[in-house]
């Protein structure tokens, strides 16, 4: 007996539905290797998303991506961190000065 179109309906939802939650989680990884390497999050999905018909089964171009800028990932997020760092450092100086906001204008803080 053949599917009522509306059992191929519910099948064709339910893979879309699945399609759209693996899509989904594809983003947030994405997002989360995008934090990760201080990079900008559009930027790091435009390079992980597949961009011809032999990209879109192959999942290892992407770890591939990420080792051909080895050197330059690693370089990027050491420097973001150490910003961070000096950031910090400079807000926990300045929470132990008691400027007032006044005087942190003055410094041009």
């Amino acid at each position: 007996m053949r599917p009522s179109r509306s059992e191929i309906w519910e099948k064709i939802v339910t893979a879309g539905e699945q399609a759209a939650s693996a899509y989904e989680q594809m983003v947030a990884a994405s997002d989360r290797l995008a934090d990760v390497v201080a990079y900008n999050a559009d930027y790091v999905l435009g390079h992980l998303l597949p961009k011809s018909a032999g990209e879109r089964r192959d999942s290892k171009r992407i770890l591939r991506w990420l080792e051909d800028r080895r050197s330059e990932l690693e370089i990027h997020v050491q420097a973001r961190l150490a910003e961070e760092e000096k950031a910090e450092q400079l807000q926990a100086l300045l929470g132990r000065l008691k400027l007032t906001k006044e005087e942190q204008q003055l410094l041009g803080l």
